[in-house]
């Protein structure tokens, strides 16, 4: 603290707000990385509303108690960051085939990257 006190006021506003924008990088990094733990907090800590979803009551023997659900919800989370590192390895194929597009003008085609131009 003494040395915020010691700070002009245009430093101190800057230093708090490169702290925020810290913790706000780390917050989304920790939600992305920790999803599927998320996810397994929520079925114990809910427990209840998974069972009454359960499509296995009718088996008692089972005791799945809404795990189902849960596997279900892991399912998705997985087949979504399948989906997210297949259109990071199509973005890199773009990006390393150059990905510039082309107007066709007559016989020859001109790089709308490399002049500027926007087709939209």
């Amino acid at each position: 603290m003494g040395i915020l006190l010691q700070l002009p006021h245009r430093h101190t506003f800057l230093y708090m707000l490169k702290q925020l924008t810290a913790a706000i990088l780390l917050l989304a990094f920790m939600a992305s990385s920790f999803c599927r733990t998320v996810i397994v907090l929520d079925y114990f800590a809910n427990t209840t509303a998974y069972a009454k979803s359960c499509i296995n009551k009718a088996r008692l023997n089972m005791h799945c108690n809404g795990k189902c659900q849960m596997m279900k919800k892991l399912e998705q989370e997985e087949k979504n960051d399948q989906e997210n590192l297949e259109r990071k390895a199509e973005n890199k194929k773009e990006k390393a085939s150059g990905g510039g597009e082309f107007l066709q003008s007559g016989q020859r085609s001109i790089c709308l990257a490399c002049t500027g131009v926007s087709r939209y």
